[in-house]
């Protein structure tokens, strides 16, 4: 299967749909509440975005590089967040045992942290069907095999009614229902879908105006993604959280420079990490005005983001720190 290479330099208007995505769950995570199709674009956008930057490189690089993208930070955050706990607690436990471990990876406190675990199992799985695909040499066999294999996924996950706790907190359960979206991200970089559509145009406009009734039809309740939790039929989820990204894009197609909302965009995985402790900790501190919570968290998050930038590089994989890792 013929798939793009990897976009090299950064696209100004996917930092900003990332940033305002990112933005989106501080708000929510600050306890404001969001209108229900909100929930539409908060992560599914995530999960497309990263099917429209996917490079389709060998299993082992795939493996490799999403683990220390993905696993390794889970695991850095996990246990940053733990520390208070561990330092404070009273009662007498064996930290070090398998039951303690596992429990403390798996079901970690800094809960936004299933998103990492989720991703990493959205790459393998889908690296796993375009080899499956890729078998067939024929390119129309390729595209028909590989659509009734997203479909399949999709299907799984509108009949398949997956509620082990043990199972959720893998992530797996959650990466066979957005399968479909970070396909539909590669499928629009592949084919380039927003190229013939950077100018301002009637039909630009059309189809904004469009996918926004789409989106605004279709989202009719809240989604919790984490836990595998949709009060709409699998349809309207894809429905509407494709039209979302779609219109956002549309709308934020030409711009190139950085605006604020890139910041937060270019530092989503740090973000990610790092304002639920922040969070906690004012709470604990007797802020729990809403607004002056997210006010505060944002405000911290600057100089804590460059701090953790600065003395642990290796979560950004910058590429002088993956060949010391790989030595």
């Amino acid at each position: 299967m013929c798939l793009d290479k990897t976009i090299n330099k950064r696209l100004g208007y996917i930092d900003v749909i990332k940033g305002l995505c990112m933005l989106l769950v501080l708000v929510d995570h600050s306890g404001i509440y969001l209108p229900p199709m909100l929930d539409y674009v908060e992560v599914p956008s995530f999960f497309i975005i990263s099917g429209f930057l996917y490079k389709n490189t060998s299993f082992k690089d795939i493996l490799q590089k999403k683990a220390l993208r993905l696993v390794l930070p889970y695991f850095f955050f996990a246990f940053l967040y733990a520390i208070p706990f561990l330092l404070t607690i009273k009662e007498e436990t064996d930290f070090f045992s398998f039951k303690v471990i596992v429990w403390f990876f798996l079901y970690p406190s800094n809960s936004p942290l299933w998103f990492l675990k989720t991703l990493f199992w959205v790459f393998i799985i889908y690296k796993l069907l375009l080899l499956i695909v890729e078998r067939n040499s024929n390119k129309w066999m390729q595209r028909i095999l590989f659509a009734a294999l997203i479909l399949i996924f999709a299907l799984i996950g509108k009949y398949i009614d997956i509620k082990s706790p043990l199972l959720l907190a893998t992530g797996i359960p959650q990466a066979i229902v957005v399968i479909p979206l970070f396909a539909i991200g590669h499928f629009m970089a592949k084919n380039r879908v927003f190229e013939g559509l950077r100018k301002w145009s009637f039909k630009r406009g059309f189809f904004i105006f469009l996918l926004v009734v789409l989106w605004c039809v279709y989202s009719r309740s809240n989604i919790r993604l984490h836990i595998a939790e949709y009060h709409v039929d699998i349809i309207s989820f894809y429905t509407a959280s494709i039209s979302a990204f779609v219109a956002l894009a549309l709308i934020l197609l030409n711009i190139k420079s950085e605006i604020p909302l890139s910041w937060f965009g270019r530092n989503s995985l740090y973000i990610l990490g790092l304002h639920l402790p922040i969070i906690t900790v004012l709470n604990v501190c007797g802020v729990n005005e809403k607004w002056i919570l997210l006010f505060i968290t944002t405000i911290i998050l600057f100089p804590l983001v460059y701090v953790v930038k600065r003395y642990f590089p290796f979560l950004s994989l910058r590429k002088e720190t993956r060949c010391k890792i790989f030595k």
